[in-house]
């Protein structure tokens, strides 16, 4: 347990010191904790499979090694001289201000405070009642993620790669490994694989993921419009019921809205915020294979908008989003290149075949229904959190300043919509039963995301 506590709090550590010096504004502190714990676990499974690579045959050299690397992070951090923040090219938000004066009263504030208590403990009372029931997380969960998790841990140090096996394709080994290598990561180092173990990274991202939402709104926006934006996420049953999931689509929905947040402090703190922003997308394709597809659109779209705006010097912001990314992109690469066989869908993705579904109009009508009816339940009976919150911030009007990061998130929610309408129009399966098992999933994907943007686009 010990060394499990360590392999936590130490990649913590070193993430918070390295989002500090990378990016220099006045931190509150639950956005920094929040942020350098979802990155450090992100970056933790990457250095561990890329470890994994190295012929170990003893468990305790293994965590050593893991261990050491952290401490030498460390050491690096506080060795480095400190600089003066680099000027950054203005593709995020503008300087900070001040809150806007609450346009509520102290009552109506007070009644958003408590409407958030409530949201809150009702989606974690049935958040607990799902896990009891399931405590090895849904089907996807035991058949994929935990599966690959248990062939790591169980199969380690000479027999993990049996979980790729072209016998496992109905389990889709293709899926990138960040959660499977996080829970066996810290199986390995207890010793055992405890199944409270997937169950907390479920839960911490979900919590995560609420965190940064609220905590990066009340910087600019103030408390009331914080806490009525994640009473809106807890609200959505899909969050509620895929926060007990065990799967990938939760830390993917973190690492997206992270990617974003961190873009909107780029002017205020840095250059610096780029770099962040492009791990936490890449760290998003080392999530699932959607998260793939976001982190190319990032990079085209975030420095496309820093290139036609600020010519070489958005050039640069560019290249530091690429660097960033570049350590999750190097585990991807070589988990493709060493163990991932090839994925069904991709496989199935010719031009003529993509061209025939795209002018299926029957197909592409269902395609629209599905995903047009999640984008507005997001789980619920009659009405979800995002169509509420779209059609405030449509009432409330959009302003003239150029808060580029929300608008760019914007853009990116849109492609990433479209990127799940072209998947399920290549889709060699059923094409009911694929979005009847899956549209919830992608919708929860880019919901925190989306809210935020809603939120933010309206700064003054």
């Amino acid at each position: 347990m010990i060394a499990a506590a360590a392999l936590v709090i130490v990649p913590w550590v070193v993430c918070g010191a390295a989002l500090r010096r990378l990016i220099h504004i006045r931190w509150p502190t639950p956005l920094l904790a929040a942020l350098s714990l979802g990155l450090s676990i992100g970056l933790a499974s990457v250095f561990w499979w890329l470890l994994l690579q190295v012929p170990f045959t003893s468990a305790r050299a293994f965590i050593a090694a893991d261990l050491a690397l952290w401490t030498a992070a460390m050491v690096a951090l506080l060795a480095a001289r400190r600089r003066p923040p680099r000027e950054a090219p203005q593709v995020a938000s503008a300087a900070p201000q001040a809150p806007a004066a609450p346009l509520v009263p102290g009552a109506a504030r007070w009644l958003v405070f408590l409407l958030f208590l409530g949201t809150a403990a009702i989606a974690v009372v049935s958040s607990s009642a799902l896990t009891a029931v399931q405590p090895h997380g849904s089907w996807d969960a035991w058949a994929i993620w935990n599966l690959r998790a248990r062939f790591l841990f169980d199969g380690w140090p000479h027999q993990w790669q049996d979980g790729f096996s072209a016998s496992l394709a109905w389990s889709h080994p293709d899926y990138p490994l960040l959660v499977p290598v996080t829970v066996a990561r810290l199986w390995l180092a207890t010793g055992r694989d405890w199944p409270s173990v997937p169950i907390a990274v479920s839960w911490l991202f979900s919590a995560l993921t609420v965190g940064v939402l609220g905590t990066t709104i009340a910087r600019h926006q103030g408390r009331t419009l914080a806490f009525a934006a994640a009473a809106a996420l807890l609200a959505s049953p899909t969050f509620v019921t895929e926060s007990a999931s065990q799967i990938a689509d939760m830390p993917l929905a973190f690492f997206m809205l992270a990617t974003f947040v961190s873009l909107s402090l780029a002017d205020e703190g840095g250059a610096g915020a780029y770099v962040a922003a492009g791990a936490f997308a890449g760290l998003a394709a080392w999530t699932k294979n959607e998260g793939t597809v976001f982190a190319a659109i990032v990079l085209v779209v975030a420095g496309t908008a820093a290139i036609r705006a600020h010519g070489w010097r958005g050039l640069a912001a560019a290249g530091l989003l690429c660097a960033g990314a570049v350590p999750a992109l190097a585990a991807l690469t070589v988990f493709r290149i060493t163990v991932s066989p090839p994925s069904e869908l991709v496989a199935a993705a010719t031009a003529a075949r993509l061209a025939a579904r795209l002018t299926n109009v029957p197909r592409m009508r269902t395609i629209a229904v599905g995903l047009g009816r999640a984008l507005w339940l997001n789980g619920a009976a009659l009405v979800g959190p995002l169509p509420i919150v779209a059609a405030s911030t449509a009432l409330r009007g959009f302003t003239r300043h150029r808060h580029t990061a929300a608008r760019l998130a914007l853009v990116a929610m849109v492609l990433m919509i479209g990127a799940y309408a072209a998947t399920y129009a290549i889709s060699p399966y059923n094409l009911e039963w694929h979005i009847g098992t899956s549209v919830d999933r992608l919708v929860l994907q880019v919901l925190p995301t989306s809210l935020w943007t809603l939120t933010e686009v309206r700064r003054k």
